[in-house]
């Protein structure tokens, strides 16, 4: 009978461990190349950010470095699909001597992150100033 009781208090404790394991409820991945705008060449060492811009601040989710091959991957996980909703999502590239690249919800553009699970795929083709 004790142990049985055993038993069942350490099949309680793990599933309370796996299901904290996994807390976020939106996953945010993106992943992209950067390369020059008049030749192609991949561009190493850009900073890619994926923030959250605001009047008053700029928050900064997750960057990364482009590799030799110009690529980069980011991933965030928000706490809901409303917490994701409700942020002003840029995603930027930027590296000298070149101008910053903007994708961003309220700019005109073909394509703006969005609050989905899956891969989303930003090119960034920068030029220089």
């Amino acid at each position: 009978m004790r142990i049985g009781k055993i038993v069942a208090l350490f099949l309680i404790l793990l599933f309370i461990c796996i299901c904290g394991i996994n807390k976020y409820k939106l996953r945010l991945q993106i992943q992209g190349k950067v390369t020059d705008s008049t030749n192609g060449s991949p561009i190493q060492g850009a900073k890619v950010k994926l923030c959250n811009v605001t009047f008053q601040s700029t928050n900064v989710f997750c960057d990364d470095e482009t590799d030799s091959q110009g690529r980069y991957s980011l991933q965030y996980d928000f706490d809901d699909e409303n917490d994701c909703d409700e942020k002003h999502l840029v995603l930027s590239a930027s590296k000298d001597p070149y101008n910053t690249q903007y994708y961003s919800y309220d700019t005109l553009v073909e394509k703006y992150v969005c609050c989905e699970e899956g891969i989303q795929t930003f090119d960034f083709q920068l030029k220089k100033f």
